[in-house]
């Protein structure tokens, strides 16, 4: 596979930054829901530490 280095970060970066930016939206109308819990947004997403599930 050819890819510069700068492309992948460029790639990373946007990605990355997507869910950042898709994630805190989704906190802020959580918390002026009064929605937020203890066990956080990643248990929703479908996400888990291994070994933590």
């Amino acid at each position: 596979m050819k890819l510069a280095e700068g492309d992948w970060y460029r790639v990373l970066a946007i990605n990355l930054t997507g869910v950042f930016l898709a994630c805190r939206v989704a906190g802020r109308r959580k918390v002026a829901r009064r929605m937020v819990t203890d066990y956080g947004m990643s248990k929703e997403l479908g996400l888990s530490v291994p070994g933590n599930e």
